[in-house]
């Protein structure tokens, strides 16, 4: 009997590790993040009662965020109850199942659904620029004349946009950009959307090469001036850590400048293009991940009017990534130029002050 047992375990064992190295390599980029989710997923270790509680717990508690955030809408200086609502995200998002939980799918479709909903409906502003946000670092911009977007991408797992969604912020468009390579900056489901309406994207240089949708495709690389679909935009040569390309987009459409830093973070970018970013224009919106380390450093030189924050609980990222709510808050605590954090799905109205 001892024998037969411990041969199923050495089956078993063997089992899972194939398992789980067929997570690691079935998903191309995501190999990290999905060879330590399966485990979760595919071998719960926790009692039905526990998981059901779970789960109840989850569905309840992103419901009650879901209300809250409904009648808070976005603002510079938000009532504590919508600080509250954002912060009680950082715990369902930080389960290490959280992309493939009913409760979290659910709520992410209802705030798409709804923000694709206003994006439809809403015409362009008379002034200033009209703001969505969708994914962790998705935001769509419209301006009097333009619309434009940054960093479109569908989430992840079960948290995700369908086809149609994707296509339905594309119609909405004049050109999108992407900042870099990975999967959660760079969706190319979306790219064929915009495609098929005979849209551009502004991409990086190495980005997804021969492309099925080359001439779709605006490679940029260096200091790189243009205009696309009317929509003039300079694409500064940033990158995530020493190596990979990162165009940090500044984008000006009818007075209004938008800066999208996507995931930049080499520390040479400060002195060689970026200290002089706020000398030389004025920059009224700075989106700038949650994440980055320089943050202070970067927000000063560029001196924006606001600042949006993205990525923060970003899914796709192992748990210990994920940076919540409450951390942004305090890292973002002491600094003297207004934030205006948004969750999935909502929007916001910015007016130039003269």
């Amino acid at each position: 009997m001892t024998i037969r047992i411990l041969v199923y375990l050495l089956l078993a064992s063997l089992t899972c590790i194939s398992t789980i190295c067929q997570a690691q390599n079935r998903y191309g980029q995501e190999t990290l993040e999905d060879g330590l989710l399966d485990p979760f997923i595919r071998y719960p270790a926790m009692p039905r009662h526990v998981v059901e509680l779970r789960d109840r717990w989850a569905v309840e508690t992103l419901s009650w965020v879901d209300e809250t955030l409904r009648a808070h809408r976005p603002q510079v200086d938000p009532p504590y109850i919508r600080i509250q609502a954002l912060a009680a995200m950082d715990d369902p998002l930080h389960l290490g199942e959280a992309p493939v939980l009913d409760a979290v799918a659910d709520f992410y479709q209802r705030r798409i659904r709804g923000g694709l909903t206003h994006l439809q409906s809403t015409g362009r502003p008379d002034t200033g620029a009209r703001i969505w946000k969708f994914y962790n670092f998705t935001f769509v911009v419209k301006t009097r004349n333009h619309a434009f977007a940054f960093d479109v991408s569908h989430g992840y797992r079960k948290v995700t946009m369908t086809r149609e969604q994707l296509r339905s912020i594309a119609k909405q468009l004049d050109v999108a950009f992407i900042s870099h390579d990975h999967p959660d900056h760079a969706d190319v489901a979306f790219a064929h959307e915009m495609a098929a309406l005979g849209k551009k994207v502004v991409v990086p240089e190495s980005l997804w090469p021969k492309s099925d949708i080359e001439k779709s495709l605006v490679r940029v690389s260096g200091t790189h001036k243009g205009n696309v679909a009317g929509v003039p935009f300079i694409a500064y040569p940033g990158s995530q850590g020493a190596t990979l390309p990162n165009p940090v987009y500044l984008v000006t459409a009818d007075g209004v400048s938008l800066m999208h830093m996507g995931d930049q973070s080499r520390g040479s970018d400060y002195d060689n293009w970026m200290k002089g970013i706020g000398k030389a224009h004025d920059v009224d919106i700075l989106f700038i991940n949650c994440r980055d380390g320089g943050m202070h450093r970067k927000i000063a030189a560029i001196d924006p009017k606001l600042i949006i924050p993205g990525h923060e609980n970003e899914i796709r990222h192992i748990v210990d990534g994920r940076q919540g709510v409450v951390r942004t808050l305090s890292n973002l605590k002491e600094n003297k130029i207004p934030v205006v954090l948004m969750s999935w799905g909502e929007y916001f109205q910015y007016v130039k002050n003269r």
